[in-house]
């Protein structure tokens, strides 16, 4: 069971606000993408990522959490998001939680399981 996520959380309410677009296509589209990333250790970054598509499948794609040094994580999230216009947008780690967790939801109530592929 996924937690409920505050309203003012859900991804429905966030995506125009958090996606830099610069047309609707990219809305139309439904992707997002959403990369959390912490300090581990002295120059190093513990850093993972969710391809979201909320209009349907909730979660298309995970990177797992990897442990990089600053360079590699600046080049990396740099490549992550070079297919998105704009710039990436920073956000609490609870908003980005009700980013994940509402796509998830939203595909539950279409009848999309989640799977562990």
């Amino acid at each position: 069971m996924l937690p409920k996520i505050p309203p003012e959380n859900s991804i429905k309410n966030l995506l125009t606000k958090i996606l830099p677009v610069k047309n609707n296509d990219d809305i139309d589209r439904g992707l997002g993408l959403v990369v959390i990333a912490r300090v581990a250790r002295y120059n190093q970054i513990t850093v993972c990522s969710y391809l979201l598509d909320i209009w349907c499948l909730g979660v298309k794609d995970t990177i797992p959490p990897r442990t990089v040094d600053r360079m590699k994580f600046k080049e990396f999230t740099e490549s992550l998001f070079e297919p998105f216009p704009g710039k990436p947008q920073e956000v609490s780690l609870e908003v980005a939680q009700g980013m994940i967790f509402s796509a998830c939801e939203y595909a539950d109530s279409l009848g999309f399981q989640l799977t562990n592929n």
